[in-house]
């Protein structure tokens, strides 16, 4: 009996060694700058997709860091405790992330659904060029999650001509429901600010002119 336990072990510690690995410098361009952690405990509202892992303000976790695995994305934290934080799972309904498709550059939304562990993608015509087994990846356009990272797999695409947009389901790549290490990515760069336009330009020299006029 201890001699099975032992083997089941030793098994268990290989497929999180080569989780590990999986995001390790080398692997993943986003590893040498990411933490691992490990998840503690599912949230204890059973309805709600969440996950607590041992990392949190005092690791310098914040809210809104982009969570993955070896195989794609898991979610994102959304509370930050002192030593703990929760991260929010990919599948869960409020969860949204900008894609693009690997095959075609075809940019998306992935939805969590809330249910059976997969992802929808709403708004896509129906002639759009989607097929089973194409691959979603984050486009970086949402200043979340970095572009490149593997977010699913489409499973499921039904398309009538009576309807304006497709049906269509993915499965998300990473281990959602079954993974016990999980990397934390800091959060991207701020988006630059905006150009000034010619006439934005202006507006200061025409105060300031009439001011001097004024003082004459």
């Amino acid at each position: 009996m201890r001699a099975s336990c032992g083997i089941q072990q030793a098994k268990l510690l290989v497929k999180e060694q080569e989780l590990l690995l999986g995001m390790a410098p080398g692997k993943s361009k986003y590893a040498a700058q990411g933490m691992v952690a490990e998840v503690l405990y599912n949230a204890r509202n059973p309805f709600i997709r969440k996950v607590v892992i041992d990392k949190g303000l005092t690791q310098g976790v914040r809210s809104g860091m982009p969570v993955i695995d070896g195989s794609g994305v898991v979610g994102q934290v959304t509370n930050v405790g002192t030593f703990t934080s929760e991260v929010t799972l990919l599948t869960e309904k409020d969860q949204s992330v900008p894609v693009m498709l690997v095959r075609n550059g075809l940019r998306a939304l992935a939805v969590g659904s809330g249910k059976d562990g997969s992802i929808d993608v709403p708004f896509m015509p129906v002639s759009a060029d989607i097929q089973n087994g194409d691959l979603f990846v984050t486009s970086g356009i949402d200043g979340t999650y970095p572009a490149g990272l593997v977010v699913a797999r489409v499973s499921s695409v039904e398309k009538n001509a009576a309807y304006v947009f497709a049906k269509i389901s993915a499965r998300p790549a990473a281990g959602v429901d079954n993974h016990r290490f999980v990397m934390i990515l800091p959060s991207p760069p701020s988006a630059p600010p905006r150009p000034e336009t010619k006439e934005e330009g202006r507006k200061p020299k025409e105060r300031f002119k009439g001011k001097r006029d004024a003082g004459r």
